[in-house]
């Protein structure tokens, strides 16, 4: 079973990417964690 499967969001960054645009590879990370976020409130207010 794959992270994926397992229902997390597997983010993939190289160390260049958090090296030369550190901003851009927190502004990616800031989106996943707001998808997440819609997602949870989504289902936990559907009956």
């Amino acid at each position: 079973m794959s992270l994926r499967d397992a229902g997390y969001e597997v983010i993939r960054v190289t160390w260049r990417q958090i090296v030369d645009e550190p901003l851009l590879v927190i502004a990616h990370i800031a989106r996943a964690f707001e998808r997440a976020r819609s997602a949870y409130n989504s289902s936990a207010s559907s009956p």
